[in-house]
């Protein structure tokens, strides 16, 4: 299925890209396995089937999670962040509809700990409140896939990644507060997320959305934030993760089981 707004569609080849670029290619017995946020349009699908991946869409609406399975996805009723811990899968891609608030950062932290990459999308402007940079705070940039530093400024994508270094620091024990009210980040914790920003307007041009993608496979595996994440999964997101898990391994052993075949019985089994 075809999303109707190129601008959109535009954005999620990026996105899965970027998430290419960093956990490597697929193999077609042995696909690797990305989460997404099902949405209405089960969008992320064509993306991930061109290139090879396994993509669960989870999402709180049923309706949702309907859609994707019918459009031939695995899809699972549930929050994100919950069952990207759950499922631990290669990467994500959080195309969020709020702003930089709390909440969507705590969904940053959990899948990036679960996963080896993360992008997440944000709506600017719906995040009164929000903690504001300093004019001469900048971040590692490598979306020309050369590092260069840019003012982190009103770009949703600079400031979250900012604050997940930060929270990382306090994690890594690295964490320097300073006179002026600000703590100071080790820029070596952010080059490690090589983060590539993007951003674009909605469709009617009223709106800006802004994005990161990230490198976490560097996240040491007994991090705090880790543990923590662990700690807040409903039993009932577990078990829904437990079934999603097992159809992921049905698929990649009927996957493998058609590789070994000769080519004649791969198409017998392919018009049947």
């Amino acid at each position: 299925m075809k999303y109707a707004n190129a601008t959109k569609d535009t954005w999620r080849g990026w996105a899965w890209n970027q998430i290419e670029s960093r956990i490597g290619r697929s193999k077609h017995y042995a696909p690797k396995t990305v989460c997404v946020l099902a949405g209405d349009c089960a969008g992320d699908l064509p993306h991930a089937k061109k290139r090879g991946f396994e993509c669960v869409g989870v999402d709180i609406n049923e309706n949702c999670v309907k859609t994707f399975r019918e459009s031939g996805g695995i899809a699972v009723n549930g929050s994100l962040h919950f069952q990207a811990v759950a499922i631990q899968p290669d990467a994500v891609i959080a195309d969020m509809l709020g702003g930089l608030t709390p909440k969507n950062l705590s969904v940053l932290i959990d899948c990036s700990v679960a996963s080896k990459a993360v992008v997440i999308n944000l709506l600017r402007g719906r995040d009164k409140g929000m903690r504001r940079f300093p004019e001469i705070c900048k971040t590692a940039d490598y979306s020309t896939g050369r590092k260069k530093d840019i003012q982190v400024g009103n770009h949703r994508g600079c400031a979250i990644v900012m604050l997940l270094a930060q929270s990382c620091a306090r994690d890594f024990g690295s964490e320097e507060n300073l006179d002026n009210g600000f703590t100071y980040i080790p820029q070596w914790i952010v080059q490690k997320f090589k983060p590539c920003f993007y951003s674009y307007k909605s469709k009617d041009g009223n709106q800006w959305f802004d994005s990161v993608a990230i490198t976490t496979a560097w996240l040491g595996a007994n991090m705090e934030m880790r543990d923590i994440a662990k700690e807040t999964v409903p039993k009932k997101q577990l078990q829904r993760a437990a079934a999603v898990k097992a159809l992921i391994t049905t698929r990649r052993n009927n996957a493998r089981k058609r590789s070994n075949q000769p080519a004649a019985l791969q198409a017998a089994s392919k018009r049947s």
